[in-house]
């Protein structure tokens, strides 16, 4: 996997740990994120859309506020998570793929 593939896979991991947590917005997420480590509406979004790559220091605050680890942050490995929030992002990514399928099947 590229740099640009693994940058662009956390960020989609960032979206999706927000979302089961439960905030609405990447505004409400990076305010809650910003007790640990300073972090910016802008600053959270670079990351997400994988613009910039997510630092140790950012992560760790991450783990530190929302229980989450660095190893499903990092590598997408959610048997470490706690079960409730694994469950969330399991759901998340049903949704998201049924979605997808969805649209590219109205554009056949």
């Amino acid at each position: 996997m590229s740099k640009e593939e693994l940058s662009k896979a956390i960020g989609q991991r960032l979206e999706l740990v927000r979302l089961a947590l439960d905030y609405p917005t990447q505004t409400a997420f990076a305010a809650a994120l910003n007790r640990e480590i300073p972090m910016t509406p802008q600053r959270w979004n670079n990351y997400v859309c994988a613009r910039d790559r997510l630092t140790l220091d950012v992560a760790l605050a991450m783990c530190r506020r929302f229980p989450v680890t660095l190893d499903w942050i990092f590598r997408g490995d959610a048997s470490t998570l706690r079960s409730d929030i694994a469950r969330k992002i399991e759901e998340l990514t049903e949704r998201r793929g049924a979605a997808a399928s969805t649209r590219a099947n109205r554009n056949l």
